[in-house]
């Protein structure tokens, strides 16, 4: 069970971290006007989030599972803290939306964490 869900949960991961990094690079513009975000923080942030997806999807093809999925479940733990920080420090759309995001990384992370956790690790 634990390895299934982390499989799934890594994966699914990747493609999220993929679509939303093309999201902001692609949309910087329209974001930046709506988070007071400069365009280029949002370019340079998209394209990070893209190439950590790009890890992530890497790790999850892996031939083992329990440190892959501990090194992704880790990393989102960190993305949470810092997206909190950049959330609770802006106000009105800008908080939402990054506050939005950083609930939805929790859930990746808890996710993760929840399959180390049935299988013992």
């Amino acid at each position: 069970m634990g390895e299934k869900l982390a499989r799934l949960s890594l994966r699914t991961d990747a493609l999220y971290c993929i679509g939303l990094g093309a999201l902001l690079a692609s949309q910087r513009r329209h974001l930046a006007e709506l988070t007071n975000y400069p365009p280029d923080v949002l370019a340079a942030t998209g394209t990070g989030t893209v190439l950590w997806g790009l890890v992530v999807a890497r790790l999850a093809a892996s031939r083992g599972w329990v440190g892959p999925t501990r090194i992704v479940a880790a990393g989102n733990l960190v993305a949470v803290g810092v997206l909190s920080w950049f959330g609770a420090n802006r106000g009105g759309s800008a908080r939402r939306f990054v506050m939005g995001i950083a609930a939805q990384v929790g859930a990746f992370g808890l996710s993760q964490w929840a399959a180390l956790a049935a299988s013992g690790d």
